[in-house]
């Protein structure tokens, strides 16, 4: 009995964001019927509730036609099915952008460490170009790199600074190791802000309205994030340490 009205909630709420969107685009129900290619009898009968259940078939029509997944249109309020949607209506240029930044994750991700007695092996991702606090994130490179086993079990990636530009407090040749966490104040973080792919090693700081991300040798404007941007932002992990050349070997 459960199960079945469950079905009927699902049915009815599919219905009543099919007609609500058609209504919002201004187009008839024989233009919608033609839309989902069905009858326009059909059409009628389906939102009237005179059938069983949602064919498949309509239900992917519906997607396509309103730019809309499908679990939305069954009224589905999880945070997964939520993010699709607004991928769904993203401009080109975003969706390029979030594209890469999953496959990116996903290199990290489900990189494979093997343990070699005293040692454990993570991806070290080393940036092109001129590396500097606040510089334009174009592309990586990723090499395995062994490290000390101390750090088993927390360091999810690095960073491979090439640069002495963020001396005194990291130089050329230190890997930068990374925790997938989230930071706490005055934590270091590797952040990328989406929309300009901009980079920033900073320690972050936080007021009632607002982020502060602060350089962290001194030298550079503190960058400020409005809560509610906070999702323009990338995290690539937070600081819990850093090693230097005689520390760590490449594969």
């Amino acid at each position: 009995m459960e199960r079945a009205m469950q079905k009927q909630e699902l049915k009815n709420t599919f219905i009543d964001t099919l007609e609500r969107e058609r209504t919002i685009r201004g187009w008839t129900q024989w233009e919608m019927a033609e839309k989902l290619e069905m009858s326009v009898p059909g059409y009628r009968k389906m939102v009237s509730g005179m059938t069983d259940s949602i064919a498949l078939y309509t239900a992917y029509r519906a997607s396509v036609v309103l730019n809309i997944p499908i679990p939305i249109l069954y009224g589905s309020t999880d945070h997964k099915d939520q993010l699709l949607n607004k991928i769904y209506n993203a401009p080109a240029s975003t969706c390029q952008r979030i594209e890469y930044y999953l496959d990116y994750d996903a290199k990290y991700r489900h990189a494979r460490t093997k343990n070699t007695g005293s040692t454990i092996w993570i991806d070290v991702f080393t940036l092109t170009g001129y590396m500097e606090d606040a510089m334009h994130f174009d592309s990586t490179n990723v090499e395995r790199v062994e490290i000390p086993d101390r750090y088993e079990g927390r360091v999810s990636k690095g960073l491979m600074v090439t640069e002495n530009s963020l001396l005194p407090v990291y130089g050329k040749g230190d890997i930068i190791l990374l925790e997938e966490r989230m930071p706490r104040i005055g934590d270091i973080t590797v952040s990328i802000h989406m929309k300009t792919s901009i980079l920033y090693i900073r320690k972050v700081f936080q007021t009632e309205d607002r982020y502060e991300l602060h350089p962290v040798n001194g030298r550079g404007k503190i960058v400020y994030i409005e809560k509610k941007d906070r999702s323009d932002w990338h995290e690539m992990g937070r600081v819990i340490a850093s090693i230097h050349t005689d520390e760590y070997k490449r594969e």
